[in-house]
């Protein structure tokens, strides 16, 4: 369906303390129409980049655990973005928030009134994400009721959170969108991999998989990966959507996401296996099992994988051959996917735990417990990583 242009800003709920944001110039989460911040400085997307490796290069980690701030915002599932000193995340209550990086204030939210899931991405100060379809979802708090407006894909502008346009789908998208080249990608529950035009919505090519696409696609060099539940492996030509080769999993994939070495696709499967497939030619290099299902993404840290499980493990591999590097077990599942900076391995835990894990001995350094599960997976930068829980709060850590 054609995407609607919203002139009007449909649902905007500006709190009392986002007037006084706009009006000091001086606090650190003001947006310039001629700031321009490196993105190696930023988490953009879900898993950081394109190629979804999970891992900031550029920032230290909280080593210590001091909770920097929390915000009681709604439930959430999704992972955040952090760009232009902005926290950027949406809410399984159907709102999507944008936050002082610093001090957690709302600078402003849109209620759409459907579930959030899909984490959203960053692009020339637009922020996008999908909803699910099904169902109304009840406003936090006992506030007014809103008007739910259509499931699809949003585009928002980064600095008021007024709608630029809305692509409409007759299906849920748990996918995350990928931004790149210009190109804006995702998956839908009815087994569609959607590309669209990022500056007004308007479809560029669409293909059809035999399952549902909860994974979010990679992307480098303009080879486009994506996993389906149909048991299927795609590679597609980003910018034409012509097929490269499939690669038959055997398994369901999930909630896995693929990430990108030289020349691996990495992606875990419901089998419990962590898959690398040659990227030039779709073939099998090896196969690790872990003791559990697989359904967080894997984190790409130099020439090691890192993988969490449902066995309540992390795995780490050698990426050159699968060989098992250690394990790390944990008090829960583990359904959050890892993220790195600065040698820490950060994820949250289905026992309501976030962890912080040093990668070289394997051990934790420390742990902070939220009143339910963890399966958001962490935003790190500028010293800040950022995790949100099922019991309605996004937390911030950094050292002090």
């Amino acid at each position: 369906m054609a995407p609607r242009k919203l002139v009007l800003v449909l649902v905007v709920i500006v709190s009392l303390g986002a007037l006084v944001f706009f009006s000091t110039t001086i606090l650190a989460g003001e947006l310039s129409s001629n700031q321009e911040s490196s993105d190696e400085l930023e988490w953009l997307m879900f898993r950081r980049d394109s190629s979804r490796s999970g891992a900031s290069i550029s920032t230290d980690g909280p080593r210590e655990g001091i909770l920097l701030w929390q915000a009681p915002i709604g439930p959430i599932t999704s992972s955040s973005v952090i760009a232009e000193e902005r926290v950027f995340v949406g809410t399984l209550d159907g709102k999507f928030y944008a936050l002082n990086l610093h001090d957690g204030s709302i600078i402003w939210e849109v209620d759409v009134n459907l579930p959030i899931a899909s984490s959203p991405a960053f692009d020339k100060g637009r922020i996008f994400f999908g909803t699910l379809e099904e169902g109304s979802a009840p406003v936090a708090g006992g506030g007014p009721s809103v008007a739910t407006l259509a499931s699809g894909l949003y585009a928002l502008s980064a600095r008021d959170g007024s709608i630029i346009w809305l692509h409409e789908m007759n299906s849920s998208i748990y996918s995350s969108p990928l931004i790149s080249e210009d190109y804006l990608v995702f998956g839908t529950t009815d087994g569609r991999i959607v590309a669209l035009d990022p500056d007004n919505g308007d479809l560029r090519w669409m293909r059809q998989t035999g399952g549902q696409v909860l994974s979010s696609p990679a992307v480098e060099s303009r080879e486009l990966y994506v996993g389906s539940d149909d048991g299927m492996l795609y590679s597609f030509d980003l910018i034409t959507g012509s097929s490269n080769w499939i690669y038959d999993l055997n398994s369901s994939v999930g909630t896995s996401s693929p990430a990108l070495t030289e020349n691996f696709v990495l992606i875990g499967t419901l089998d419990g296996r962590v898959n690398a497939v040659e990227r030039d030619t779709g073939t099998l290099a090896w196969s690790y099992s872990a003791g559990g299902a697989i359904l967080s993404s894997p984190l790409i840290v130099d020439e090691t994988v890192m993988i969490a499980s449902t066995d309540q493990m992390i795995h780490a591999l050698r990426i050159s051959d699968g060989g098992l590097l250690w394990t790390s077990k944990f008090g829960g599942e583990i359904w959050s996917s890892p993220s790195f900076a600065s040698g820490i391995v950060y994820f949250g835990s289905i026992d309501g735990k976030i962890y912080a894990l040093d990668m070289t001995t394997a051990s934790p350094l420390w742990s902070f417990a939220t009143m339910d599960f963890i399966d958001s997976s962490p935003a790190i930068a500028q010293q800040t990583m950022i995790i949100g829980g099922r019991d309605g709060h996004l937390y911030a850590f950094r050292d002090q």
